[in-house]
């Protein structure tokens, strides 16, 4: 899920050849009333949660929206703090904090 248009998603994932590593992604139109449904409102979480019939996973964001979203959504968060970015600090809790995606693996077994 991405607060960036559906077709600046699609464009990514067929860039850098992942589109077959997804069953469901979710971005927004391009339209006004979209901008209503960007995170932290959970709407896009929801709907590919209910897309893959699933009603658990880890959320994972690079932003305090992105935790937000999570919990809304009922959700544990992992925030990622990246090193191209400033270290985040968020006033909400995440589940977890890591500091590289090589982390991840830890969490999920």
């Amino acid at each position: 899920m991405s607060n960036n248009h559906h077709t600046i998603i699609e464009f990514k994932l067929d860039f850098f050849e992942m589109a077959s590593l997804f069953e469901t992604y979710f971005g927004r139109p391009r339209t006004v009333e979209s901008l209503q449904l960007m995170k932290p409102n959970p709407y896009y979480i929801e709907r590919a949660l209910a897309d893959l019939d699933v009603d658990s996973a880890l959320y994972i964001g690079d932003k305090e929206t992105d935790v937000v979203a999570a919990h809304r959504a009922g959700l544990d968060s992992v925030l990622i703090h990246r090193d191209s970015l400033p270290h985040v600090e968020v006033s909400v809790t995440p589940t977890y904090e890591i500091e590289t995606l090589a982390e991840l693996p830890t969490l999920v077994r």
